[in-house]
């Protein structure tokens, strides 16, 4: 991610109030798992101190919103929202 234009939750937050702008490749991979499109620039602290960064994903029929954990298990059906070149 170093490097690069990391999306604003912010953005996240606009999308869900405009779902018709959200990208159908953005709701499974090639292998059709979900895709969970997370939003780097900004992350946060949990009541645990265990830092956080939120997502969008597609999920029965609907866009959803959460948030995961940084040591999670990442790959690549976990894409960042980035700001196109």
């Amino acid at each position: 991610m170093e490097g690069l234009d990391a999306l604003h939750p912010n953005i996240l937050d606009a999308l869900m109030e405009n779902v018709h702008l959200i990208p159908d490749v953005w709701k499974k991979d090639a292998a059709g798992n979900t895709r969970y499109i997370f939003f780097w620039a900004v992350g946060f602290s949990g009541s645990s101190g265990n830092l956080y960064v939120r997502c969008l994903y597609w999920s029965d029929g609907r866009w959803c919103v959460d948030c995961y954990y940084l040591v999670s298990r990442w790959s690549s059906s976990v894409p960042s929202a980035i700001l196109a070149s």
